[in-house]
C-alpha cells in the first residue's frame, strides 16, 4: 500500500490525474481505495462519493478497474461495494484474490 496524498483533519485533496501517473508507473490492473475518518465517522461524505467516482471514471479511461473504497475509522471499516454503493465500482472478483497495487489516500 502507498500513501498518495495527506489531508487535514477535515479534508483531503486528490488529484486524479495523480492516481493515473500512479497507476501507470506501478502497471497496475486494478485498485482499491482507501482512506481514513478520523472522526469515527464510518459513513461516506459526498465528497467522498464524488472523488471515488472521478478517480473510478479516471482510471477507467486507462482499463484499469476499482474493485471499492474503504473507509477507516478506528477498528472499524465501510466499504462502498458491500454497501451497494457499487454503481460505479467493478466489483466482480473476491477481494481475498485481488493481487493488484493499492494506492491509499488519508484525510
Amino acid at each position: 500500500m502507498e500513501e498518495l496524498f495527506h489531508g487535514s483533519i477535515t479534508t483531503s485533496v486528490v488529484y486524479p490525474c495523480e492516481v493515473v501517473k500512479k497507476v501507470l508507473k506501478q502497471n497496475a490492473a486494478a485498485l482499491i481505495f482507501v482512506h481514513n475518518h478520523p472522526s469515527g465517522n464510518l459513513n461516506p461524505s459526498e465528497e467522498d462519493i464524488k472523488i471515488t467516482k472521478k478517480l473510478q471514471d479516471a482510471v477507467t479511461t486507462i482499463n484499469v478497474k476499482v474493485h471499492d473504497h474503504f473507509i477507516i475509522a478506528g477498528n472499524n471499516y465501510y466499504s462502498f461495494a458491500d454497501n451497494n454503493l457499487n454503481y460505479f465500482i467493478s466489483h466482480s472478483v473476491q477481494l481475498a484474490t485481488v493481487s493488484s497495487k493499492l494506492i491509499n489516500f488519508t484525510s
